[in-house]
């Protein structure tokens, strides 16, 4: 077992804000993580996480995965404080989603997850895909995790799902994929050295990629989080609470400041968490009172 004290890193809001692909909850700040050929349990109790695994494997896997090098508690009260003359929106939805970590999960199903996610236009039928595509594929492992025997599955290489996936009912969505991949069209080898605009370029040669797609797997697999994916979920925020197009909203919000744009990727998985987690309505006995209040 492992305990680290992270001042600005919460289990719950990560998990909420639609980017954990193979997460478990077994219940408020406890997950079951997948990641590559690792598993592990993490239970939250305040600003202590408890990693069930050594020192090691934390350092070499998990302290990475969850981008600790990065601190987001500056990021969070950076955007929070923008003093942006509209309104203090940004404030409300930073506050609300404080914790937020953007984690850097395993590039090829990243790009599947991306790829799906964009078909369907859905996290959590994605999500779910990616769990099938793991089960008809995957390496079927087991693991004791505090006393409890977990049997899980790992994310298929592309051999696995060349011989398997069509097993599976997402098979036709990731065909073309697959087979750019085993024909050396799609090149990781490649992927992994190129950086900012020439990976994004690269990334949209393929059909199958958009501009939506392209920017979600820079963001949430290479350390790319200058990036405000403009999927339809930003879009619909954008109109509702902030009654403006995306390059009004970048250009209002940022105030053309460097900083700003840097890290947008935080800002987007902080408005993603707001739009999944409402602000829940006041009933008719709350808002009688406060027209009494407010009369």
């Amino acid at each position: 077992m492992f305990h680290i004290c992270i001042p600005y890193c919460k289990l719950d809001t990560i998990y909420n804000s639609n980017q954990a692909y193979r997460w478990v909850k077994v219940s408020n700040n406890d997950y079951i993580i997948c990641h590559k050929d690792k598993i592990v349990r993490v239970k939250q109790n305040k600003d202590n996480l408890l990693f069930s695994c050594n020192e090691e494997e934390f350092y070499n896997t998990w302290y990475m995965y969850f981008d600790m090098n990065r601190d987001y508690a500056k990021l969070h009260y950076m955007y929070r404080s923008m003093g942006c003359d509209i309104d203090d929106e940004i404030k409300i939805y930073c506050n609300r989603a404080n914790g937020i970590h953007v984690l850097n999960q395993d590039s090829q199903m990243i790009v599947i997850a991306s790829i799906l996610e964009s078909i369907c236009e859905d996290y959590n039928i994605a999500k779910g895909m990616i769990y099938d595509l793991c089960m008809h594929c995957g390496k079927k492992r087991k693991n004791s995790l505090n006393g409890n025997v977990i049997i899980w599955y790992e994310f298929p290489t592309i051999e696995q799902m060349i011989k398997k996936a069509r097993k599976s009912f997402v098979y036709e969505y990731i065909e073309d994929f697959i087979m750019d991949v085993k024909d050396g069209w799609f090149d990781f080898g490649l992927l992994n050295t190129l950086s900012g605009r020439d990976l994004y370029d690269y990334l949209l040669e393929f059909d199958y990629i958009d501009s939506i797609c392209a920017s979600k797997i820079l963001l949430s697999s290479f350390g790319c989080i200058d990036l405000l994916p403009l999927d339809k979920d930003i879009k619909k925020i954008l109109d509702k609470d902030f009654k403006m197009d995306y390059n009004e909203f970048i250009e209002v919000y940022t105030d053309g400041e460097v900083k700003y744009f840097e890290y947008l990727g935080y800002l987007y998985y902080v408005m993603k968490y707001n739009y999944y987690n409402p602000v829940k309505k006041q009933n008719k006995k709350e808002e009688l009172i406060w027209e009494k209040v407010n009369y």
